[in-house]
């Protein structure tokens, strides 16, 4: 989220995983404004309808959708060269 959100610990709580900016006790506009499926910039990042967002306690990435199985492929190749480093540096 590029702003604020609410009930942060209760979200926390049932294991939703959340980033924001802030938190605050106000609530949404329920009826607007707001637009679905249009691209959005989320921390000076652009983010198009498609894309895919992976987060974790590091920090959030988006992957455009058309780059999705290079990105993969090439995360699971640096997973697996850093498994065996771990790997070699264990055996000393």
């Amino acid at each position: 989220m590029d702003g604020a959100i609410r009930d942060a610990d209760d979200l926390g709580a049932i294991g939703f995983p959340t980033w924001a900016r802030a938190v605050t006790p106000a609530g949404p506009y329920r009826n607007g404004p707001g637009l679905l499926q249009v691209p959005v910039s989320v921390g000076r990042v652009v983010v198009n309808p498609g894309d895919v967002i992976v987060g974790d306690d590091d920090g959030v990435t988006v992957i455009p959708r058309h780059r999705l199985e290079e990105i993969v492929a090439a995360a699971e190749g640096k997973h697996a060269n850093e498994e065996e480093a771990r790997a070699r540096i264990a055996a000393l």
